[in-house]
């Protein structure tokens, strides 16, 4: 195994690992009651899209990868 793929398969399991714990933590703290919102007016609605956004391209990175093998 090359330098370049022991880094590249580190960096899947940390693209994987953070798309596990954006879901994770994201449907975790928007079930709480009293979360209400974190962020006034149009930045709550941005704070969403790019948690969303974060979450799809981890998975993507990661998908692609594993797909290719």
């Amino acid at each position: 195994m090359r330098l370049g793929d022991r880094k590249i398969d580190v960096l899947l399991k940390v693209a994987r690992g953070i798309a596990i714990l954006l879901t994770v933590d994201l449907f975790t703290l928007g079930n709480i009651p009293a979360a209400g919102q974190s962020f006034p007016g149009m930045l709550h609605r941005i704070a969403h899209l790019t948690a969303y956004v974060l979450i799809g391209v981890a998975i993507q990175r990661t998908m692609q990868r594993i797909l290719s093998k």
